[in-house]
């Protein structure tokens, strides 16, 4: 399980920085290239993203059940992921 689960992780690991990469670029794109644009749009409920992600953080059990099977909380995952940020293919 844990062997299919990191075989997996790469393709899933070049997909979300993939989607990143071009979220960031398509936001420089509409900003001009203005750093205190950006700055300004970079927020998450008016603080930077290591705060939005690092302090405070909680996993959603309501949402994301730890007595699921690892396979499954990665399905899950990746469905709502797929959901948010579709392939780039898909967009075009």
């Amino acid at each position: 399980m844990l062997i299919g689960l990191s075989e997996d992780l790469p393709k899933q690991d070049s997909f979300f920085t993939a989607t990143v990469a071009k979220s960031v670029d398509t936001l420089r794109n509409l900003l001009n290239n203005d750093p205190s644009k950006l700055a300004q749009h970079i927020l998450i409920d008016e603080g930077n993203v290591d705060s939005y992600l690092l302090h405070g953080w909680k996993w959603n059990d309501g949402r994301y059940d730890v007595q699921k099977s690892l396979r499954e909380l990665v399905d899950i995952l990746n469905k709502v992921c797929f959901f948010v940020a579709p392939p780039f293919d898909s967009l075009a």
